[in-house]
């Protein structure tokens, strides 16, 4: 009676022993898939992220570009080259409202929204933010720029002697 006894308790411990490795191995499981999950999530929220980012460094780049050129002058093939590039860009990866907006602006079209407002209209719309109003964008023009500016960059422009 005594061996029955012992022979149950000693298989009673193994059973418990065994179902202990199991939970602790299916908790340990569990513990890194659900870390893995939190993990490929954050991932994704950054990988998003820093794709809006781009999409709003895109814009702005265009208009800066697009901004530098006086409105009565003619575009060199260079210029004309990189606003092809950053315009083509900007048609095939950003939502149509903000793509047709943008373009009007840059062809200076009738009704078309200022640059500012295309700006602010990019930031509401990739990265969800519309803290800011067009008063808070800063625009240095070439009403900046002294005569000095202007003769010193027609001596240093490219082909010119």
């Amino acid at each position: 009676m005594i061996e029955t006894f012992l022979t149950s308790i000693v298989g009673s411990l193994t059973a418990i022993a065994l179902l202990i490795l199991v939970l602790k191995e299916w908790a340990i499981t569990r513990l890194r898939a659900s870390i893995d999950a939190e993990y490929e999530r954050r991932h994704e929220d950054y990988k998003r992220n820093l794709y809006r980012i781009e999409k709003v460094e895109l814009i702005s780049e265009l208009l800066s570009e697009w901004i530098k050129i006086p409105p009565d002058e003619n575009i060199p093939r260079e210029e004309r080259t990189i606003l092809n590039k950053l315009s083509f860009k900007c048609s095939l990866w950003l939502s149509p409202d903000l793509s047709k907006e943008l373009s009007k602006v840059v062809q200076c079209l009738p009704g078309a929204k200022s640059l500012f407002q295309v700006l602010l209209m990019a930031r509401n719309e990739l990265i969800d933010d519309a803290n800011i109003g067009a008063e808070h964008i800063t625009c240095w023009d070439a009403t900046h720029e002294t005569k000095a500016d202007r003769k010193t960059e027609q001596k240093t422009a490219p082909g010119v002697q």
